[in-house]
């Protein structure tokens, strides 16, 4: 579809600030956030990756595994470790 087409090769950059960043400060504020949430709020669609990213530069992030109860389908939500 168009819009999926317009977000593909736009990089890590949405608006001047990386992705990485964004959800970065998002978990900085205290809150979790899944891959919808970073689909819908930051045009993520690789919020695993952006997670080992951030992993990977010493912040201690959570993942629970969180399922529907309708489908029983599973997706992760993820929160920074107060420390």
């Amino acid at each position: 579809t168009k819009g999926v087409k317009s977000l593909i090769g736009t990089g890590m950059r949405t608006r001047g600030t990386t992705k990485t960043e964004k959800v970065r400060q998002h978990l900085l504020a205290g809150r979790s956030i899944t891959p919808i949430e970073a689909l819908d709020e930051y045009g993520s669609f690789r919020l695993s990756s952006i997670i080992k990213t951030l992993r990977d530069r010493g912040y201690a992030i959570r993942t629970e595994m969180v399922a529907y109860p309708d489908t029983g389908s599973r997706f992760a939500r993820y929160s920074l470790i107060q420390q």
